[in-house]
């Protein structure tokens, strides 16, 4: 144990105290004596493992606690599960008892006609609704009212002294939600409906619609309010204790009880009231009553038996402690020793004596890291003389760069001469190309490698066609369909006149003029350049052989350049490039039939200049 012990006290000793300076930062480090160090870690590594056990007892002591709190909140949600899908059956099979009732259908049907003034409630209607609605509530306390609602806006209850006579389907809302179940029974939660007289109270409600046997005509929808004392009443949940929740949703998580949970916000504030870190979730489904039982019990009341066990590991601790230091201050004197040595080496070093060597006294992990020392120093002397070589060699390549940047200077005031001549003469097409071929010259070596905007490139290629022209004449026609609003787009450098190069060398046959078409679209995020041309075009083979020279990989990849000549391999040269440059879903897409033209598409990321790369 001793000699791990000597590696981990090394390398917290380089980092701490055998590095230590005189700057200013160095004056806030906080000096730990070694020997302090080593009896942190005896101390360390006695009372782990009485934390680590008592950790795994708690845990284990937890889990048992949570399982059968679990286990038994489970049991009592099952009930509540078994109690509301006997209910909601009831309330399915009781809901559908009008359409056997040939009275309330006669009722229904003669009401049957859009809202508009409220409609009129013979007595004789009043009474027989009402007989037959009071059937519903014997012997279920929990159910507040019954109403059937007329497609006409009347209303039957078995409450008519706090219920209106007619009702707005504008001014509630949750009809929507049951039209949507098509005649299927739908529990509505908590809402406040609008046909009770005087102030507002909060129902969950079971209705459905009514439609007439045989025709599947819509006769109104019957609705079942309960409040919150009958919903209390029916799940019957007395054995959860007092810091213990539980919530009903439908499957959609929309709030059915308790009632203020179906307030807009109460959802997220629940979240923020019962944490999941401090409290246990449990979900229980039905499928049949298409609701979702969640039962909330804090974790604090499941581990009251473990707060004994941590006590007790507290007190073992102690001790521990105590038996580290005695430890440490017996082994600290024998294992400094070779440590300090390693440390007046590391200062020196530090200095700037780059042939110190450590001695090795030893084949544990100090002498190991004596030897990793000595062979550091070693390196990095090598490494001294290599950054020492590589700035002489950068050095020698920036004064080449700078003798290089003298010829395209020449050049320039070289072609400026013969422009000056050219006007003085009055020859107008050799200064247009003299100041065309300026302009190639200068974009090849002022921009480099960085990525240009495609109006730059659209006019090099311009300057490009300008000097062929005037060598083909009317052989070599241009047309350009690039839209304003692409001027900024960024793009390769260089990447277009290799493809007019191509034209000129391999689509003209000398016997008809060949017009290059230049044009720019976007395709989702993607920016398609095509160059088309009219000329004498390639046979199904050549395309064939270009092709799958597109697609073979090379182990070197150059950048094109202005001047070469565009086959099969540069064509693959541009290609890789684009792949490199964007990744493999971009690159050249070919097109090409004898007599009619070749037509190349270039696709690169829709990127401006200024956006992030």
């Amino acid at each position: 144990m001793t000699a791990p012990l000597c590696f981990v006290i090394a390398c917290i000793d380089c980092a701490i105290i055998g590095l230590q300076g005189e700057g200013s930062m160095n004056r806030y480090r906080i000096y730990m004596p070694l020997r302090v160090k080593f009896m942190a870690v005896f101390f360390i590594l006695i009372t782990v493992p009485f934390v680590i056990s008592g950790v795994f007892a708690y845990e284990k002591l937890s889990d048992n606690s949570e399982r059968d709190a679990s286990a038994y909140t489970l049991q009592l949600m099952g009930q509540v599960r078994l109690n509301l899908e006997r209910y909601v059956k009831d309330m399915d099979r009781l809901t559908v008892s009008p359409l056997y009732d040939n009275s309330v259908l006669a009722i229904l049907r003669s009401h049957n006609r859009p809202q508009g003034a409220p409609p009129y409630l013979n007595s004789d209607e009043l009474l027989r609704m009402n007989q037959f609605l009071s059937a519903f509530t014997f012997d279920r306390a929990e159910i507040f009212n019954v109403v059937i609602l007329a497609n006409d806006g009347g209303l039957f209850s078995i409450l008519e002294t706090q219920t209106n006579r007619a009702w707005y389907s504008a001014e509630n809302e949750w009809r929507e939600r049951v039209l949507a179940q098509d005649g299927g029974l739908t529990v509505i939660p908590p809402h406040t409906p609008s046909y009770y007289a005087g102030p507002g109270r909060q129902m969950i409600s079971f209705a459905r619609v009514l439609r007439e046997p045989g025709t599947k005509r819509m006769l109104g929808i019957i609705k079942v309010d309960m409040t919150k004392e009958g919903m209390e009443s029916m799940i019957a949940m007395n054995n959860l204790s007092n810091n213990s929740h539980l919530f009903i949703t439908d499957l959609q998580e929309t709030p059915i009880y308790p009632f203020e949970s179906g307030d807009p916000g109460v959802k997220d504030a629940m979240q923020e009231q019962f944490p999941p870190e401090q409290y246990l979730h449990m979900a229980l489904d039905s499928e049949d009553a298409n609701l979702r039982i969640l039962g909330i019990i804090p974790y604090k009341e499941l581990r009251k038996n473990a707060d004994e066990i941590i006590r007790f590991l507290a007190i073992v601790s102690l001790i521990a402690l105590g038996c580290a230091y005695v430890v440490a201050l017996a082994a600290a004197g024998r294992l400094v020793k070779p440590i300090r040595h390693l440390q007046s080496k590391m200062k020196l070093l530090k200095q700037g004596s780059l042939q110190v060597q450590a001695t090795v006294t030893s084949n544990d992990e100090i002498g190991q890291l004596a030897e990793v020392f000595n062979t550091m120093v070693v390196d990095l002397n090598q490494l001294v003389k290599e950054v020492y070589e590589r700035k002489l060699r950068e050095r020698e390549a920036e004064l080449a760069a700078l003798q290089s940047q003298i010829n395209p200077h020449f050049m320039y005031n070289t072609l400026e001469a013969i422009n000056i001549r050219a006007l003085q003469n009055r020859d107008v097409v050799l200064s247009s190309i003299v100041r065309s071929l300026a302009k190639l010259l200068r974009y090849t070596v002022d921009q480099q490698e960085k990525p240009v905007i495609l109006r730059n490139e659209l006019q090099f290629v311009e300057a490009y066609l300008d000097i062929q022209s005037f060598r083909l004449g009317e052989q070599l026609r241009s047309e350009m369909y690039v839209d304003p609003s692409f001027d900024y787009c960024l793009v390769p450098k260089l990447l277009l006149q290799p493809f007019v190069e191509n034209v000129i060398e391999h689509a003209m046959d000398g016997e008809q003029p060949v017009t290059v078409t230049i044009s720019a679209s976007v395709e989702g995020d993607d920016l398609l350049i095509r160059v088309k041309d009219n000329g004498k075009g390639m046979d199904a083979g050549t395309l064939e052989r270009l092709q799958a020279s597109l697609a073979r990989r090379r182990h070197s990849h150059g950048g094109e350049h202005f001047g070469s000549v565009v086959k099969g391999v540069a064509l693959r040269n541009i290609h890789q490039r684009l792949q490199l440059l964007y990744g493999d879903g971009y690159g050249i897409h070919i097109q090409s039939a004898p007599q009619i033209g070749t037509a190349f598409q270039i696709k690169i990321p829709y990127s401006w200049e200024g956006e992030g790369q």
